[in-house]
């Protein structure tokens, strides 16, 4: 697993930014934040490849609710 870098997850997440909207790919940053800490700290990476990484903004705008 140590092979994914930093690069890999900023060209996924901004692959993400063009196909969904801006709050998905902010909680898709935040879920894969949380695995790789998860990951280093069980021994399973030896580096956080999202170390000091930024999340994506996130416009402000209305909730969409349902119809």
């Amino acid at each position: 697993m140590d092979s994914i870098a930093r690069e890999h997850v900023e060209n996924f997440i901004e692959d993400l930014d063009t196909r969904f909207k801006p709050a998905t790919v902010g909680v898709r940053f935040r879920s894969l934040q949380q695995l790789f800490k998860w990951m280093q700290e069980e021994g399973e990476i030896t580096s956080d490849p999202m170390a000091r990484m930024r999340s994506p903004s996130v416009p402000e705008g209305p909730a969409s609710r349902p119809v």
